[in-house]
């Protein structure tokens, strides 16, 4: 195999390499995301909670 063939393997290898990688940063990305969507979403609910109990504590005396 010429040093050019040999080279043009190492680049390919390579970008394939970064390929995957990127794949996994836009990966743990998309999950970071929605994990911050879910927390948003679960301190909306438990003040939502929290006001309705509050509600119902005055409704019931």
């Amino acid at each position: 195999m010429s040093a050019r063939k040999k080279a043009e393997e190492e680049l390919k290898s390579r970008l394939e390499t970064s390929k995957q990688e990127l794949a996994m940063i836009q990966d743990q990305l998309q999950r970071t995301q929605v994990k911050a969507e879910l927390n948003m979403e679960n301190q909306r609910l438990k003040d939502e909670n929290g006001a309705l109990i509050r509600v119902i504590t005055k409704l019931s005396k």
